[in-house]
């Protein structure tokens, strides 16, 4: 079994999280990324992005934070300007 394989496996294991060789931890949920409490990928680097089942998303903020400072806001996979966004999370 090689490297990809066993991530594959760790994916789909059940586990609450799987770290990967790239300096990646993501969390999963029924094999889809997914956490409720935080991100569900995270960069050793500082890099964050919320998902929830498989789809970048984050009410109370932006769903990709970039250590440069970049940010990028999606709720339920649509991405959003940050203005729209927050219109949006008013209704929600």
């Amino acid at each position: 079994m090689n490297r990809h394989d066993s991530f594959i496996d760790d994916m789909l294991s059940g586990r609450p999280y799987v770290k990967s060789g790239n300096g990646f931890v993501f969390h999963y949920l029924n094999g889809m990324r997914h956490r409720e409490n935080g991100p569900a990928a995270e960069h050793k680097d500082g890099h964050k992005y919320w998902w929830l089942n498989g789809k970048r998303h984050r009410i109370d903020g932006p769903a990709v934070e970039i250590i440069t400072g970049e940010k990028k806001w999606f709720l339920f996979g649509k991405e959003y300007t940050e203005e729209e966004h927050l219109k949006c999370c008013r209704k929600l």
